[in-house]
């Protein structure tokens, strides 16, 4: 009986471990409105962290991701090299985005991630709805949410006529098992 109770132990213990966020395939794109009339969208492609997300020990889940904001790419290489600027992202004074959760919990359509996102030195508590796609080998987190860019100093000096102050952000994040 013992030996049961051990092994049973072991297992949870492997279920609730940290899992890797894959790098190759996750990405944050966003969009926000330009001059008023369109959408200027981009995405980040180098996310990394780790998940500790079991459905059945939701007081353990955990995210922590950092995403590296040179990976940024919105199709016009002027725009990307702009948005890298002191104005903007600072990458050289900031270089990496990241997000914390301080817990999640379970609701009728998914989750919810409580958390810390932290961009251009600057932290906002945020609320992630997301949903979770269990395979055999890998979950799929997607999830979205809208922040203010001026939260972040983000466009420093810019009117929200040229630039939206609403970032929609779009989560795609890939986490083997």
């Amino acid at each position: 009986m013992k030996t049961v109770l051990l092994l049973l132990q072991l297992l949870s213990c492997f279920t609730i471990c940290a899992q890797n966020i894959d790098s190759n395939r996750s990405e944050i794109t966003f969009s926000i409105k330009n001059m008023g009339l369109n959408r200027v969208e981009g995405t980040f492609h180098s996310i990394y962290g780790r998940v500790i997300l079991d459905p059945g020990h939701l007081q353990e889940a955990q995210i922590e991701a950092v995403i590296d904001i040179s990976s940024l790419v919105t199709g016009i290489d002027m725009r990307d090299r702009h948005l890298q600027q002191e104005d903007f992202f600072d990458t050289e004074m900031h270089p990496v985005a990241t997000f914390f959760s301080e817990h999640i919990t379970q609701n009728e359509i998914g989750y919810m991630a409580m958390g810390v996102l932290e961009i251009k030195g600057r932290s906002q508590a945020v609320q992630i709805p997301f949903t979770l796609l269990n395979h055999s080998e890998e979950q799929l987190l997607e999830g979205n949410l809208i922040v203010n860019r001026r939260d972040f100093d983000l466009g420093t000096g810019m009117s929200s006529l040229i630039v939206g102050e609403k970032v929609k952000i779009y989560i795609k994040c890939y986490v083997m098992k």
